[in-house]
């Protein structure tokens, strides 16, 4: 179980390599492009039209993420809340194969299902993680994302909008907050919600479901006992306790397969 969490934790932080359809928010864009002034150092403008390309282009996207990938225990706060990634912009690469590290930070919703990626804004790292001022931006370019999230009937929140830090301090001992968007619709947590050790309720329930299938299927061959062991005595002269029957993964694939025979018994449709 303990493994199980971890292994999804580590594949949730990172958007697999595809084919991404990119869109920008306006907000983004006058940063990006602006005529008049430059918002941004020429560097970072360099390090997000790299970015940009390798989004499109199906590049691995992990030397943008955290270096604290490799930290199975660490949990994104952000992530987990509202679902929002964030990425460095250094335009090479170190020792440890992560682009250089920079002050600013892109933020950016992922949609694995449609492989559409959100480009939010380019923020400092420091109060970056719990500006709310994301969800304005959300609702104003991509109001649909909004609209999946918002509590029907809920036209505000009688305690009115906390701050960005009191929302950090929040994150931190485990608390998920509604958020009132400026058009006043109310949300619950885009990214499924963080639990009191800071971990995602999506991952969670994620486990939960992998672990419930795993135990249901065993317990349905266990019960089919006989059938296995006519088959295997039939086809290969193996009694039931002479079967190894185990779960293998083969490159992104996994099944249920009996290993003296590499018979497969099940082809398993898990997504880690």
């Amino acid at each position: 179980d303990a493994l199980l969490v971890k292994a999804l934790n580590f594949y949730k932080r990172i958007p697999k390599s595809a084919n991404w359809k990119v869109y920008e928010s306006q907000e983004l864009v006058a940063k990006l492009y602006s005529q008049r002034i430059a918002l941004l150092n020429p560097s970072l403008t360099i390090g997000y039209s790299k970015f940009k390309n390798t989004v499109i282009n199906g590049g691995s996207l992990k030397p943008y993420i955290s270096t604290r990938i490799s930290d199975l225990d660490y949990s994104d706060l952000l992530l987990n809340d509202w679902a929002i990634y964030h990425f460095h912009l250094g335009t090479t690469i170190n020792h440890r194969g992560f682009i250089a590290r920079t002050n600013e930070l892109l933020f950016a919703l992922a949609d694995e299902t449609n492989l559409s990626m959100f480009l939010i804004d380019i923020q400092p790292h420091r109060g970056g993680f719990s500006r709310q001022e994301f969800i304005a931006i959300i609702e104003n370019n991509w109001p649909s994302i909004i609209k999946k999230h918002s509590l029907n009937g809920v036209s505000g929140l009688s305690t009115g909008q906390i701050s960005d830090e009191d929302l950090h301090k929040l994150r931190k001992t485990g608390v998920n907050v509604l958020q009132q968007t400026p058009n006043g619709q109310v949300i619950i947590p885009m990214g499924g919600g963080i639990s009191t050790a800071g971990t995602s309720i999506n991952v969670r329930m994620d486990a939960d479901r992998i672990l419930t299938a795993l135990e249901d299927l065993q317990t349905e061959i266990s019960n089919d006992q006989n059938k296995f062991d006519a088959y295997f005595m039939k086809k290969h002269s193996l009694n039931w306790h002479q079967l190894e029957i185990r779960l293998v993964k083969d490159g992104e694939n996994y099944f249920i397969i009996e290993i003296n025979t590499s018979k497969i018994l099940f082809n398993l449709n898990l997504k880690l």
